[in-house]
């Protein structure tokens, strides 16, 4: 419903200056008529002329409220954006550096670090916060706000409501995860955490003290889970505790080859050789992190895996949200936040298996088509073989290709249009740790510092992304035209003296959704880059067109299996008897399963956002007819920024393509 359109939007005062109006003329007239004697032409004169300019004195009053109003309301907003920031940033210093750089813009101050805590006390004076700041929200009167401020409003809005609503669900969320937990993810974060000076490091080593309170508070949340009967499976618990053991890796810290240890000495290294610590400082510095890490770090990780295994033995097999008490109402918040799209659970499953058929039909044809080159082992690997040999072969070559590439489909990064922004904007390639892969993700993108966007790193899982093809493919997806352009993109054309308060929303079917939508358009950019290199042009459509088919399938059928499990309750062995149609072995199916139950919406994150943003793609097409292009639909999506498909579909509406 468009904001701004009810009579209960008018603020109380504007009522209050209209009386004032009227008393003003009701004295004018009174003043008038005493001054003059009874019968006078001069006071009837003015009385006339006191009342033809009641009406022009009320416009101008109207004028000036509005005009003064909407700066005043514009101010409030402000006001409600930056203590927003705030009360999210006061106490997870670890959070903050990672969003800004100069966090004292904005009144953030980093004097002392902290992590946060969970405690009972403090879950319930945020929630008291929360309802303050949506009840703040009812004094700022959107309908008078310029048109950039009233989204930034209800941007606003919906984060508070979303987070409301989180309330009536405290114990489901599951911060340990196996594959996204803070046991596994705290200790990335730490690897990257910028010394840009040396308080930067003194609050490392603080946040780094901290990590065994910051886990006792994970510990008491999750005996909190356990007495609601909300605990993990006894399974997902063992992988938990598994990593709790290996990622701290006593010898590794013990003869300093631990990754903490080494990415620690790498940062102080470039403080040395910039001179802003001295040698002695260095070897102070290194030996606090060892003593912090042998003696804090991984006692705080036996203590976490000794209170999982206490609490381990009340939920013997993995389930889904379905199986649990109000998990398909949890499971339709989580849905509904985590896309960001506002089709109903039986709406998504249509439009799924709509996909899914779509996408079997398009292979089976595919394959009826290349019958001989499916039939013909040798011919499929020595084109494998090909293509990992023809593309370019470094991550940093890759993705200069996919820059290149994808010209001609999206704006340039600068405002301008000028190169500038190109050449500042830095990106580096790492290795994800040995000790880390089998907890990580294949890839993924660290989104820099909002107000210092020129450094941007990409983590490469080489355990799990093999060369050629599928590194292309991830790397436009993390990279060019994926995270780092879209992120990088949206902070250029932000007003950088607005508070920075999207940094907190969590839009993942947005952002996440582009990530796939672009990495799905890299196949053609892969193809052009291999015919160039001199591939075959027919068997190189063949082998580019398979592959995305095979990947849209996969995540098509992923999401419909979250769907099964956590909605409809689908069981272990009915999942496994619906994989063995598509030729999974038993164990493979368990491990699908397993992932899929431990993160519940998290393909539909991927997939649901990728094909809605198919199809603003074709509502932007009916609506703007023949200005359409995909460079003007790429340029307006980047442009909006994170936010709702909903809210997408009406800023198509609105948005300006008078000008090419």
């Amino acid at each position: 419903m468009p904001f701004g359109n009810s009579t209960r939007n008018i603020p109380p005062h504007f009522y209050a200056l209209s009386f004032l109006c009227a008393i003003i003329f009701a004295l004018s007239v009174s003043y008038t008529e005493s001054k003059v004697p009874s019968g006078n032409s001069h006071a009837k004169k003015n009385k006339q002329i006191l009342l033809f300019s009641l009406p022009f004195l009320l416009l101008f009053c109207c004028v000036l409220y509005t005009f003064t109003s909407g700066r005043y309301d514009a101010y409030k907003l402000q006001k409600l954006e930056t203590s927003l920031l705030q009360d999210s940033y006061c106490e997870d210093t670890l959070s903050l550096h990672f969003a800004l750089s100069q966090p004292e813009k904005w009144k953030l101050s980093e004097e002392h670090a902290a992590l946060p805590v969970y405690s009972a006390k403090d879950y319930a004076e945020s929630s008291k916060l929360l309802k303050q700041q949506l009840n703040d929200c009812l004094h700022i009167h959107s309908n008078l706000l310029p048109k950039e401020s009233a989204l930034r409003f209800r941007l606003l809005k919906e984060h508070l409501s979303e987070n409301e609503a989180a309330l009536n669900f405290p114990y489901y969320y599951e911060p340990l995860s196996p594959s996204s937990g803070a046991q596994s993810q705290l200790p990335v974060l730490l690897a990257e955490y910028a010394f840009r000076d040396k308080e930067d490091v003194e609050h490392y080593l603080s946040i780094l003290e901290q990590t065994g309170d910051y886990f006792d508070g994970l510990i008491e949340y999750e005996k909190q889970k356990a007495e609601a009967g909300l605990f993990m499976s006894d399974e997902s618990a063992a992988e938990v505790i598994e990593q709790c053991t290996s990622i701290p890796d006593c010898a590794k810290l013990s003869d300093n080859s631990h990754f903490l240890c080494q990415t620690f000495a790498e940062r102080l290294d470039q403080l040395v050789k910039r001179g802003i610590i001295t040698e002695t400082e260095y070897e102070q510095y290194i030996a606090e992190n060892n003593r912090i890490l042998t003696t804090i770090v991984a006692p705080a990780y036996e203590r976490l895996a000794d209170a999982l295994f206490l609490l381990s033995g009340n939920q013997p097999e993995i389930k889904g949200l379905a199986a649990l008490p109000n998990g398909k109402e949890y499971y339709r918040y989580l849905v509904a936040r985590s896309t960001g799209s506002s089709k109903s659970i039986p709406e998504l499953k249509i439009v799924l298996t709509k996909r899914l058929q779509e996408d079997f039909h398009a292979l089976a044809a595919l394959s009826a088509s290349n019958q001989e080159l499916l039939s013909d082992q040798a011919a499929l690997s020595a084109l494998s073989s090909q293509t990992t040999a023809l593309l370019p072969q470094a991550p940093e070559e890759m993705l200069s290709d996919l820059k290149q590439q994808m010209k001609a489909d999206f704006p340039a990064l600068s405002a301008d249009g000028s190169p500038l922004a190109d050449t500042y904007i830095r990106c580096q390639i790492k290795s994800v740790s040995d000790s880390l892969e089998d907890y990580v993700s294949p890839a993924y993108y660290f989104t820099p510092p909002a107000d210092n966007i020129r450094d941007n790193t990409i983590y490469i899982n080489h355990s799990q992304t093999p060369q050629g093809l599928k590194l292309y493919t991830t790397l436009a997806h993390e990279g060019y035209p994926g995270h780092l352009y879209q992120s990088v993109f949206f902070q250029l054309n932000e007003e950088p003296d607005l508070p920075p308060v999207r940094t907190l929303y969590d839009y993942g079917g947005y952002v996440e959704g582009w990530a796939l939508y672009v990495e799905m358009l890299s196949y053609d950019y892969a193809r052009t880059t291999l015919i160039h290199a001199g591939s075959d042009a027919s068997a190189t459509d063949f082998s580019c067109t398979l592959e995305r088919l095979d990947r849209d399938m996969q995540l098509c059928l992923y999401s419909l299996l979250d769907i099964s499990i956590h909605y409809d309750g689908a069981s272990l062995e009915q999942i496994q008897k619906l994989l063995a149609q598509f030729g999974l072995s038993p164990e493979t199916s368990a491990s699908i399963y397993r992932y899929i139950a431990d993160e519940p919406a998290n393909y539909l994150k991927y997939f649901v956002g990728y094909l809605e943003i198919l199809e603003a793609k074709e509502y932007a097409k009916e609506i703007w007819g023949d200005r359409y292009s995909d460079k003007l639909f790429h340029t307006f999506f980047l442009e909006s920024g994170p936010c709702s498909f909903e809210l997408l579909r009406e800023l198509i509406t609105e948005y300006d393509v008078s000008t090419p």
